[in-house]
């Protein structure tokens, strides 16, 4: 028997009807939006972590059907197994776990989706290495591509290396999606929050005429309410010239 019957089972068991109606609200599946053909079933991130402890050691392929389901919260039970075997092997070897990601990049299709797996894998998997595949997934056509090429900065912001976070926000500095902006800006947000002021304020003054608004409200949120002011007054004035 396959190890994901009684996963199903146990996902299924916990489903919450109520709590599905809200995930479809919340995650702007209504006609025109952003996931608009997206499936839920009714499981908090929370809950789907505390379920999935005894199938850690999913094989590949049991892993895939996961990752390439159509329901929501089954691609993110995969996701989230994924990340776990990629950081029990990442000193032997992570290679394999970084592909099956890629390979099936285009199922990591929600702003949770993303979050909740490139940091802690892409990412991770990058510090050390070249970071080409962040700028090729900027360059595409989707707004979960160029979330995860911001995100996925993330592991290198703790490591106080800022520089591909801000080349990457230079990138994006003509997109208009909400669910982008927001990602930019709490990448933003992380910098100052790691240590990384005064890269951050020079970042900001040197492109505040380019910057979105929503990125930059964002990313001044733990400034002083002096310094707040004195950004959104910058902004202001570029915008009148």
């Amino acid at each position: 028997m396959s190890d994901l019957y009684p996963l199903f089972e146990i996902l299924n068991a916990n489903a919450d009807e109520e709590y599905k109606e809200k995930m479809q609200r919340f995650f702007k599946t209504g006609k025109g939006e952003y996931a608009e053909q997206s499936e839920f079933m009714g499981l908090k991130v929370t809950k789907i972590r505390e379920l999935i402890k005894p199938f850690y050691d999913l094989n590949e392929s049991d892993l895939i059907v996961l990752l390439t389901h159509p329901i929501h919260e089954i691609r993110m039970t995969g996701l989230l197994i994924l990340v776990k075997q990629y950081k029990k092997n990442k000193r032997k070897n992570p290679e394999p776990y970084v592909q099956i990601y890629l390979e099936h990049i285009d199922y990591v299709n929600n702003w949770d989706l993303v979050d909740g797996s490139c940091r802690d894998l892409l990412g991770d998997f990058l510090i050390e290495r070249p970071r080409d595949i962040l700028y090729e997934l900027a360059e595409q056509n989707s707004i979960w591509k160029k979330r995860i090429a911001i995100v996925s900065t993330y592991a290198f912001i703790k490591k106080n290396d800022f520089e591909d976070t801000f080349q990457i926000t230079r990138l994006f500095f003509k997109e208009t999606e909400d669910i982008l902006l927001k990602g930019i800006g709490w990448m933003l947000r992380e910098i100052y929050k790691r240590g990384g002021a005064r890269e951050l304020e020079e970042f900001l003054s040197l492109h505040i005429e380019a910057i979105q608004t929503k990125v930059l409200s964002i990313a001044i949120q733990d400034f002083t309410d002096e310094k707040k002011k004195f950004y959104r007054q910058l902004k202001k004035e570029s915008r009148a010239l």
